[in-house]
């Protein structure tokens, strides 16, 4: 029953990984048990390199979307001030 536990748990953290379930992954990273015998522990340690892998990933496509958020705003912004001061040198 333990063996099985722990096979489940590699099974659900495959699942989570394909479906880029982000909450489920870092459920199961938070409850990885104790794995005692040495292809469940290479299976565990490729599947948490595949999950670090996928959250830089992540992290990187947030980052550059931000940069970009923030480039747009910018240009907003300044399209907006140059507006508004031909509008008051026209008043």
């Amino acid at each position: 029953m333990l063996g099985e536990s722990k096979v489940d748990w590699l099974n659900s953290l495959k699942v989570a990984l394909v479906t880029k379930n982000e909450t489920k992954l870092i459920e199961l990273i938070e409850t990885m048990p104790i794995f005692n015998n040495l292809e469940e522990i290479e299976t565990a340690s490729y599947l948490l390199n595949q999950t670090q892998n996928y959250f830089q990933d992540e992290k990187n496509t947030l980052a550059i979307a931000i940069s970009k958020t923030k480039k747009h705003m910018e240009f907003a912004k300044s399209s907006y001030d140059e507006q508004t001061s031909i509008f008051k040198k026209s008043c």
